[in-house]
């Protein structure tokens, strides 16, 4: 399948580029209700902190200026990115929709590529904040990092990640193996991620992962 050829659905966390540390962007679903709530905290909390200055008798009004509430914002946002999302009770509440798949996963992986339809074992690692994530696959023969990523979240309790990824052959890959792009659409079902891939062009190929957390 052309890179060119992408899923259509209803509700995605849309794709939005690589960070300077390689993970790739999307926007969450949900973000804007988030991105609000952070900034009524801040607001309360530079309000609290008023109060409690005027009621110790002390004049330290630059404390709760509008850079400082500014500054509460930017400690709440980085906290919610790393840690807070990660709560399972904010999915209960529907703030948080995508789901968390940081870790290790093992598992197979079926190409066209090879004539005899073999599995392959397979090591994958993904690491995820809120609102960017990066896939990296480990196979015998060659590895592949994620260059842009995205979640379709029609069905919430079997969310589906796509990613696009850039595969580069290893030292001891077969001499018709070059290095080539391709995506991966994988649906996550309880502990298992499973789904297809399908790679440029240039290579024309498809196959089948399956993937457990380890």
């Amino acid at each position: 399948m052309p890179l060119g050829h992408s899923p259509t659905t209803s509700k995605c966390c849309g794709r939005a580029g690589t960070d300077s540390y390689g993970m790739n962007s999307y926007n969450p679903n949900g973000s804007e209700k988030v991105v609000v709530i952070l900034l009524m905290v801040s607001v309360s909390l530079a309000g609290l902190i008023h109060a409690g200055l005027d009621a110790a008798n002390l004049d330290l009004q630059w404390l709760i200026s509008v850079p400082s509430v500014a500054i509460i914002y930017g400690i709440l946002y980085y906290a919610f990115e790393h840690h807070v999302w990660k709560w399972r009770w904010l999915r209960k509440l529907k703030l948080v929709t995508v789901p968390n798949l940081n870790g290790r996963w093992d598992g197979q992986i079926k190409s066209s590529y090879a004539s005899n339809g073999q599995d392959h074992q397979i090591s994958v690692t993904i690491t995820q904040q809120w609102s960017k994530i990066l896939v990296r696959l480990e196979a015998k023969e060659s590895n592949s990092k994620s260059i842009a990523a995205s979640f379709l979240m029609d069905d919430p309790s079997s969310p589906e990640l796509v990613y696009v990824y850039d595969n580069e052959p290893g030292t001891w890959a077969p001499e018709s193996m070059h290095i080539h792009g391709g995506t991966a659409r994988l649906r996550l079902t309880g502990s298992v991620l499973q789904g297809k891939y399908y790679t440029g062009q240039e290579r024309r190929t498809v196959g089948e992962i399956k993937l457990k957390k380890a």
